[in-house]
């Protein structure tokens, strides 16, 4: 027997877009903020930034390499944050952390068999220079690296999760219910 769906239900957008963005995008911000901690303490040769801007860029020289890195990130933390919002919605059908952890597990082995190789690859064939011998997440730079992007998708992982909010239904709610919204208002 099929699930009663309510107007409220039907008239929601598959995911919140919006919001899936935003996320997204404060994710990587955290995410590579961790990374650049450690990158300024000389505790790892790894910035997100000069990988993405020396490749987009074709040089491992250059004044915007890192400006253009750090715009570059937030464009595919952006897409990132959409992925996750669709294992928040139909997958998990809620968000929080814990489960924002969860898609960071598929996240952190998407980055290890696909992205990271796939991005290694052109910075070869651009012949940038830059990490040569990159391995298994970060291998060759010290297992320090690869500790520090664990961590990091574990802190969009979570983040995500966290920031996203209610999905279908109990998204319909909060925007229903919120105060200033349909006449309810708050006091102080």
């Amino acid at each position: 027997m099929k699930r009663k769906v309510s107007l409220l239900e039907r008239k929601q957008q598959p995911i919140y877009w919006g919001r899936a963005i935003v996320v997204g995008m404060i994710g990587t911000l955290l995410m590579m903020s961790w990374m650049d901690i450690f990158y300024l303490a000389g505790a790892t040769p790894f910035a997100y930034e000069l990988y993405l801007g020396s490749l987009l860029r074709g040089t491992q020289y250059g004044t915007h390499n890192w400006t253009i890195g750090f715009c570059a990130n937030l464009l595919i933390g952006s897409l990132f944050g959409c992925f996750y919002a669709y294992f928040f919605e139909y997958v998990y059908f809620r968000a929080d952390a814990r489960i924002g952890l969860k898609v960071a597990l598929w996240h952190i082995l998407a980055a290890t068999f696909a992205i990271f190789p796939f991005f290694n690859a052109l910075h070869e064939f651009v012949g940038t220079g830059l990490y040569p011998d990159f391995g298994i997440l970060g291998s060759s730079l010290g297992l320090f690296t690869v500790f520090l992007l664990i961590v990091g998708h574990f802190l969009f992982g979570a983040s995500t999760g966290l920031l996203y909010g209610g999905v279908k239904v109990d998204r319909a709610r909060e925007v229903r219910f919120e105060p200033g919204v349909s006449g309810f208002h708050s006091h102080r």
